[in-house]
């Protein structure tokens, strides 16, 4: 018997001399404004559909390659037949978690590319095949930039390979071909050996410790379905297609209603998306890559700590994913939508890399995650278990790709240009171009001296012993109805979601990671900003009750002065905390739940654009929850109130 071939993941090669190719945003692959773009998008769609007919079995089909993130829980890529059973490979919420999905994407783009040129290109007539195999070569895998501002006017939205059930691209003879779009969703092959359900293939119920979710049972993906996904009668059913994909619950995600900052070319909602990305890159103490990537809390952290790529990374698998496939760890790969997202991811990391090039794994993480540990099942060789290492992953040229904000030759300075250019919010521009325009006087908020307010939450990540749930944060009224949703009239203005998987045991396969993380109680983190709304309110004189400290009583907020911002949330802030189909979760009983709000202070440098804005000088506000520390509201270390 021949010794086992592992699959060596190498990347696209690139010709010597020949430019760096650019993964692309996919609004500007999926438009095709040029002709290179046209045939990369035919190759793109068709190879994806190829192999998510692939034979679910095979090593390199759609439905293996996804299932390395979760389920079905066995290995990948390793000796033996049938494979051996085997937990998760997750390293979420530790630091391995931007550069374990780098391979990850790497495998994704490199199966692609070897179906379009093995596959899809000798389908085209001989005249175009050279053509065509340029494009394959220069082609790499999109990703989907939740923050970027797109169509017209200009707002954040969903892009429009995800509204799109079927697709033009170009034909394999003269007519372009009218096809179903990948995008759309991951439906299981129809003439799978075992069946047409993910059951069928080693996908299992998702069990939590009081719930559980039946995806087993379906045969395509979804977005926000039905209530069937948590009904127990659905583990009788046969099949179950949910074929909901809802896209515009995302997009309303996405837009926060409470927002509608005016620029002097169009009108939007503003949400704080933007913002968050934007403090990504410039908030001073995520210059370590420590709190840039993870999510998990450590003791004494500062306030800016609480956002992280993780955080950004696992709100947006719930706003994506609605309970869907997308919401679930075990599960999320499965939906299309997830390498875009996770190319995205990749896309931040790689800006944040090239502003801060010297920082990596110094100190060593905790658990001994270093540059050094094997990101599993990704191996480099075919011959040998030599698998990849964050130090192997982490020049993204090395791999074969870059971003059009990373690209060969660019500057930090350039790249800082583009961030400011992308991700700038409303915010940050109307302060320093025209600061009137918001309707706010300048006597309570000079430029140097602009007050920034951001609720902090940190909790137990096994609080529930692997469930999900959401700690959504409100400025205004708690709705009376749930499931909470971001749709017009929502008084939500942000939540933080626990992207989490049920912990391996004697008894259920499931995360070995989250069993240890579990033991050890960690907590993770997370931050809502506030600035952009309580600007907005002062605008448009929202209408609330509040006292002063004074005890005088107030109908709207009238500056950003601590003074009466403070006394404004604490009569107006509220939180909650829910299971993904909406149950009410006792927030007194969360394990570790902390939620606390910082101000702090922002420079906009209106005489200096090219310099980023500054945020400093936090310090938490005990005042807005030290009444309800049984809730989970922060209160002074020594117990005393707090007159502010």
């Amino acid at each position: 018997m021949s010794p086992y071939k592992y699959y060596p993941i190498k990347g696209i090669p690139v010709e010597h001399g020949k430019p760096m190719p650019l993964r692309l945003e996919i609004d500007d692959l999926w438009q095709a404004k040029t002709v290179e773009n046209e045939n990369q998008k035919s190759l793109f769609v068709r190879a994806l559909q190829i192999m998510q007919d692939t034979e679910p079995g095979e090593r390199l089909s759609y439905f293996q390659i996804a299932g390395i993130h979760g389920m079905p829980y066995h290995e990948w890529d390793e000796p033996g037949q049938p494979p051996k059973p085997h937990d998760l490979y997750c390293t979420h919420a530790t630091a391995l978690f931007p550069t374990w999905h780098r391979p990850y994407l790497l495998l994704f783009e490199q199966v692609l590319h070897e179906i379009m040129v093995k596959t899809v290109i000798p389908q085209f007539t001989p005249d175009v095949q050279d053509e065509m195999r340029e494009a394959a070569d220069t082609w790499r895998l999109p990703y989907w930039d939740a923050a970027a501002l797109r169509g017209n006017p200009k707002a954040l939205d969903v892009p429009l390979a995800m509204t799109e059930e079927l697709v033009y691209i170009r034909g394999l003879v003269a007519t372009p071909d009218h096809v179903p779009n990948p995008l759309w969703k991951f439906r299981m092959p129809k003439d799978g050996k075992k069946g047409d359900t993910m059951e069928d293939y080693g996908v299992t119920v998702i069990k939590y410790k009081k719930e559980a979710f039946y995806f087993e049972k379906c045969v395509a993906t979804t977005k926000y379905p039905d209530a069937l996904v948590f009904d127990p009668s659905a583990k009788q059913a046969s099949k179950v297609e949910y074929d909901k994909q809802r896209w515009e619950m995302i997009r309303s995600c996405l837009r926060d209603p409470k927002s509608k900052i005016k620029s002097k070319e169009d009108e939007h909602k503003e949400d704080t998306l933007r913002e968050v990305v934007y403090r990504l890159f410039t908030y001073d103490r995520l210059k370590d890559y420590r709190s840039f990537a993870t999510s998990k809390y450590q003791e004494g952290q500062s306030i800016p700590d609480y956002i992280s790529l993780e955080h950004v990374h696992n709100n947006l698998h719930n706003w994506i994913g609605g309970g869907g496939h997308m919401s679930h760890v075990p599960v999320s790969a499965f939906d299309p939508i997830f390498w875009l997202h996770h190319c995205n991811i990749d896309h931040y990391f790689a800006i944040w890399q090239a502003l801060n090039d010297k920082s990596w794994f110094e100190p060593l993480t905790p658990n001994g995650n270093g540059p050094t540990t094997d990101l599993k099942p990704f191996h480099r060789d075919e011959d040998s278990s030599d698998f990849y290492n964050s130090d192997l992953c982490r020049n993204t040229t090395a791999l074969g790709y870059a971003y059009p904000e990373t690209k060969p030759g660019l500057t930090r300075d350039d790249t800082m240009a583009k961030v400011e250019e992308l991700y700038a919010s409303l915010q940050v521009l109307e302060q320093r171009t025209a600061p009137s325009t918001m309707g706010i006087s300048l006597k309570y908020n000079n430029l140097d001296r602009l007050r920034d307010y951001v609720v902090n939450v940190s909790y137990e990540r096994f609080a529930l012993a692997g469930t999900p749930f959401t700690i959504h944060i409100f400025l205004g009224d708690v709705p009376a109805t749930r499931p909470y949703n971001y749709l017009p009239g929502s008084t939500q203005v942000g939540n933080v979601y626990n992207f989490v998987a049920p912990p391996s045991s004697d008894t259920q396969q499931g995360c070995e990671n989250c069993a240890k993380q579990e033991a050890e109680g960690i907590k993770v983190a997370g931050q809502v900003i506030l600035t952009n709304t309580l600007l907005e309110s002062i605008r448009d004189g929202t209408r609330y009750e509040y006292h002063s400290t004074e005890g005088d009583s107030f109908h709207y907020l009238r500056s950003m002065r601590r003074s009466e911002v403070i006394p404004f949330l604490k009569a107006n802030l509220h939180w909650r905390v829910t299971k993904l189909d909406g149950t009410l979760i006792d927030r007194g009983s969360l394990r570790g739940l902390k939620v606390s709000v910082a101000v702090g202070r922002a420079n906009f440098y209106p005489d200096d654009s090219s310099k980023p804005a500054k945020y400093y000088d936090y310090n938490v506000a005990y005042g807005v929850t030290e009444s309800r520390k049984q809730y989970g509201g922060v209160a002074p270390p020594d117990g005393t109130l707090s007159t502010q």
